[in-house]
């Protein structure tokens, strides 16, 4: 699969002398060789294959070709930090998308039980599997107290929780690859994952795998967290080529159950 060469060939660059930029001022964002040459495949290879359909990846983000009915959303390496800093948490991220609704997804991602990495991945309608494995979310009704979960330090100050959140987060981390965090939700490794305005290129492939593992995808509209569906919505409306790259609204990832403890439980301090 291209997520299995993409996942090659960032293990073959892993703990390797990588060549580093910065996307802006200061050393942060960092874009490595490594990124650039995973994107080259992974572009190559869907325009080998795919010759009509869109391409959006993270290190190319211009919003040129994007008018087709299916496109692929793109990050090649998503944890770049983790990556030069010699920590093997990342993730190669594809999705595809078919008229704003993601329908295919796959993540690469390294695992201790497989030298050569893993991949998670899901097609609507199909079921989840890593490698060719079902998986499935968290069957858990409320996060267990010694579960590990991302939650958002931002969240604390957008939002106040309700009873039925107050001391039910488990033990919070950052792990530093929403990819990553997306496939850890979808396996039931955590209950939950709240993520501060995200990319499209962040989630577009962890939010169908998250469905077809029983999970729910959830953003948050104006008004309320509703199930999260379509890059179309909240507003019904299709959207234009730059506005698939400003997309951009708060998300939480977890099994049906949970996702509606956050729903009736997390509420606008505003």
């Amino acid at each position: 699969s291209i997520a299995k060469q993409s996942g090659e060939v960032l293990i073959k660059h892993f703990q390797s002398d990588l060549e580093v930029t910065y996307k802006n001022h200061g050393d942060k964002n960092p874009v490595s060789n490594a990124d650039l040459a995973a994107e080259a495949l992974i572009v190559t290879r869907i325009k080998d294959t795919f010759k009509n359909h869109g391409v959006l990846s993270e290190e190319t983000p211009e919003p040129h070709s994007l008018n087709q009915d299916f496109i692929w959303v793109v990050d090649p390496l998503d944890g770049t930090t983790n990556f030069v800093n010699g920590l093997p948490i990342f993730a190669s991220s594809i999705g595809v998308i078919y008229q704003g609704v993601p329908v295919v997804g796959a993540i690469f991602i390294p695992s201790p039980k497989n030298s050569k990495g893993t991949v998670v991945h899901a097609k609507i309608g199909g079921g989840a599997f890593a490698d060719g494995n079902p998986i499935s979310v968290s069957h858990n009704t409320v996060p267990r107290p010694n579960s590990v979960n991302v939650f958002p330090r931002s969240f604390m100050r957008q939002y106040e929780l309700g009873k039925g959140l107050e001391g039910k987060l488990g033990e919070l981390r950052k792990i530093g690859s929403m990819a990553y965090e997306l496939a850890a939700v979808a396996s039931g490794s955590m209950d939950y994952a709240g993520f501060h305005r995200p990319y499209i290129w962040d989630m577009a492939a962890g939010s169908i795998i998250v469905n077809e593992a029983g999970g729910k995808m959830m953003v948050k509209s104006p008004k309320s967290w509703e199930p999260f569906i379509s890059f179309n919505k909240p507003n019904c409306q299709s959207r234009s080529n730059s506005e698939f790259v400003s997309w951009r609204h708060n998300m939480l990832a977890s099994n049906t159950a949970i996702a509606k403890l956050f729903a009736d439980n997390l509420h606008d301090t505003t």
